[in-house]
């Protein structure tokens, strides 16, 4: 219904406004201080891969933070978010390479938060749902896969 669409235009504004300010200060330091430190002592090809060895430990430790709050068993969730923030964190640091500026990472960062923890998770909360798209979900990861690894090959051609 049109007043849906309303809601859901409002939900996704307000949430990325809101997630701005978060993202912030988590790019600063991933994208805005560790990928420009380690491209300028290892080149382009080297960074990618210490960020993604990087990015795999972070990401376990944050799946497991994040765990704590989850509704579903802690297993599924880590594992879930595990396989989905590894390729975010590289799409993430590859626009910010390319571009030159952390700025494209926050939006992105607010946005991701945004559509996948507010909206996604709110609409498949029930029935399992949020196994297939939501912050762990596989349709989720399997996006996010795709994206980084082309990145990841457009990087190194």
């Amino acid at each position: 219904s049109k007043a849906s669409v309303i809601q859901l235009v409002l939900m996704s504004v307000v949430g990325i406004f809101i997630g701005l300010i978060t993202a912030i200060g988590e790019e600063i330091g991933w994208r805005g201080y560790l990928v420009p430190a380690t491209l300028e002592r290892v080149g382009i090809k080297k960074a990618l891969n210490i960020l993604l060895y990087f990015g795999v430990g972070m990401a376990l430790a944050y799946s497991y933070i994040r765990s704590v709050y989850a509704g579903n068993s802690r297993m599924v969730f880590c594992s879930g978010f595990l396989f989905m923030i590894i390729p975010v964190g590289m799409i993430y640091g590859i626009i910010t390479i390319k571009t030159k500026s952390i700025w494209p990472a926050i939006f992105l960062h607010a946005a991701h938060n945004t559509f996948d923890q507010l909206i996604f998770g709110t609409v498949t909360v029930a029935n399992n749902k949020m196994f297939f798209v939501s912050e762990t979900g596989i349709f989720t990861i399997i996006f996010a896969w795709i994206v980084a690894v082309f990145l990841y090959k457009k990087c190194n051609d």
